[in-house]
């Protein structure tokens, strides 16, 4: 059951048409035929009903409803009620389940090419539209000069991003002059990182930041969220 939790992990993270995709491939073709091997032992069918529940009612409720999940269901209780109605008589997988080859691993998703100069990356096309003009905006302050003071522990090590015609060049950058639009701190905390990132406070919450993913602090734990849940609980 080790394998099959990991993948549940992931169910509210990745698409259902995916999840199920993954599913069809590497569990109910193995899930029917274990079945059907065990209907021809002459088993004790409570059992296998109990077996049948058991796994039904471990699958996510939101794909109980796809249609190919539905299938293989249906399937399942085709070859227990053919099993009780003619018990001398051996039960066969169904045949679209060995007409089709095993198919093949689900390929990586394709790395994203470079961006082209002159254009914006897709993330930023996608938010400020794809014929956004940043020529005209004037060029950046310059980085302002040491302290020799010695911040506190909970001050800011780094100026947050503020204005509002700054150009995000990374995801941090993005969230931060977001941040700035709804008013809220946003600063690196001296000295405090999770699984060897930099921790920010975002309003009244602790995040960190892995390859374009929000990782906010939940009591001991960490959990992914998006730009409005960040900001909604930043808020409170």
């Amino acid at each position: 059951m080790d394998n099959w939790k990991w993948v549940m992990a992931w169910k509210d993270l990745i698409s259902a048409q995916l999840l199920v995709t993954l599913l069809d491939r590497c569990f109910f073709r193995r899930w029917l035929q274990t079945l059907v091997n065990w209907l021809n032992t002459s088993p004790n069918y409570q059992e296998v009903g109990v077996w049948y529940k058991g796994w039904k009612t471990a699958l996510p409720e939101h794909l109980i409803s796809h249609p190919l999940v539905k299938e293989r269901l249906a399937q399942a209780l085709q070859l227990m009620n053919s099993a009780v109605s003619n018990p001398d008589v051996p039960v066969m997988a169904p045949a679209n389940l060995l007409s089709q080859p095993p198919a093949p691993p689900i390929p990586p998703p394709p790395i994203p090419a470079p961006p082209i100069p002159g254009q914006l990356p897709p993330l930023l096309s996608s938010i400020y539209g794809k014929n956004a003009d940043f020529s005209r905006l004037p060029a950046p302050p310059p980085p302002p000069l040491p302290q020799s003071k010695k911040k506190g522990v909970n001050e800011p090590i780094a100026p947050p991003l503020t204005g509002a015609g700054s150009v995000p060049h990374s995801f941090k950058d993005l969230v931060a002059m977001k941040a700035a639009e709804e008013n809220l701190q946003f600063f690196p905390l001296a000295g405090k990182t999770h699984e060897a990132r930099q921790v920010y406070q975002c309003g009244s919450v602790n995040i960190s930041i892995d390859r374009g993913v929000i990782f906010m602090q939940e009591g001991a734990g960490w959990c992914p969220v998006s730009l409005n849940q960040l900001f909604n609980r930043a808020k409170d």
